[in-house]
């Protein structure tokens, strides 16, 4: 059995979460990143420079995420990245200063 897969088999038994995350990690560059749309308080949907797309799926429900009038900044868990990786990156929202997590990444185009 590889190496990896060895890894991926120990962190099912230590925690299914972290598993599921290690299999579906992804990261975009927030320098890349033209616009966003917020169709609702579970969704992000990031337009980056050359026409990619990808949504993010909160992990969570994120209460006024949509309505929020301020915007909302990242907070990576590297202060020194400029990466978003999956379930990795806090959002935090300006005016109602709560705190979500970034969930997986799928591309759309």
């Amino acid at each position: 059995m590889p190496r990896s897969a060895n890894l991926l088999a120990l962190l099912c038994l230590l925690s299914p979460t972290l598993a599921i995350a290690a299999q579906n990690s992804s990261c975009i560059s927030d320098r890349l990143i033209e616009s966003r749309d917020v169709p609702d308080d579970s969704t992000i949907i990031f337009h980056l420079r050359g026409g990619q797309v990808w949504k993010n799926a909160l992990l969570t429900r994120c209460f006024g995420l949509k309505d929020e009038p301020d915007g909302f900044t990242f907070q990576p868990t590297d202060p020194d990245t400029e990466e978003l990786c999956s379930n990795e990156v806090t959002i935090r929202l300006n005016s109602f200063h709560s705190t979500c997590q970034l969930g997986n990444f799928t591309r759309l185009k």
